[in-house]
């Protein structure tokens, strides 16, 4: 999660003075992808105006290059703001996905995938990891339900 500063916020709002109007943006897809993160864009995380966000995906959807993922309507300032709240989580997520989806495809049929590495990211990090594994159907853990850990080192 990006929190910005207040001096950030009004170094934003400064570069946009000059902008009038409402301005409506949207994020597509650069390229053919999985789509992730849905539930990781929250305008209540920003912490100024951020404008009115419209999800278009759902999480697990493939794409094509054009394909709109959210649409912001707002001030230009506005707009700038949600900027820093949808890019980030929505490409690192769908990032994820794509890749382990390419992993799942080249896996035999029946084979179970998981993704330990969640475990070392910082914590600010694992929600979009988890999320783009969900979106490609690989698991963050190896087994399902409770379980004990003994570790080698123990």
């Amino acid at each position: 999660m990006t929190i910005l500063a207040p001096a950030t916020v009004e170094m934003t709002r400064s570069l946009y003075a000059n902008v009038r109007g409402r301005r409506r943006a949207v994020v597509e897809a650069t390229q053919a992808g999985v789509a992730a993160g849905a539930d990781l864009i929250h305008q209540g995380l920003a912490p100024a105006a951020c404008g009115r966000w419209s999800v278009t995906f759902c999480d697990g959807q493939l794409l094509q290059p054009g394909d709109v993922l959210v649409e912001i309507e707002g001030e230009a300032f506005e707009l700038g703001v949600a900027e820093d709240f949808v890019l980030g989580p929505l490409g690192f997520a769908s990032g994820v996905a794509t890749r382990a989806r390419a992993f799942r495809e080249a896996a035999p049929q029946g084979l179970s995938i998981a993704c330990g590495g969640w475990k070392k990211l910082p914590a600010p990090l694992k929600p979009a990891l988890r999320a783009g594994l969900a979106a490609a159907g690989l698991l963050p853990r190896l087994v399902a339900g409770d379980f004990v850990y003994l570790s080698k080192n123990a």
